[in-house]
């Protein structure tokens, strides 16, 4: 598995400079396709995501440990 990057929309630059391309509609059915060879095609595809829809919310810095996995890590 691989997690692609792009440059942080408006909301998440305030966290990092990064955050994960998340496609959307047809983009989704464009990375998957098989008929694609036209790397620059998919490249387009590497875009931030609208701040819009996305929500924040504060989670416990014992997320940055994989040796903690409880539900209460996402109180704050």
């Amino acid at each position: 598995c691989a997690i692609l990057t792009t440059a942080a929309n408006d909301k998440i630059r305030d966290i990092h400079d990064r955050m994960p391309v998340i496609l959307h509609g047809e983009e989704i059915s464009t990375w998957l396709s098989r008929d694609i060879v036209d790397t620059e095609q998919l490249r387009n595809l590497f875009h931030p995501f609208p701040s819009e829809p996305i929500t924040l919310h504060q989670v416990s810095r014992s997320v940055n440990s994989v040796a903690n996995n409880q539900a209460e890590l996402i109180l704050g």
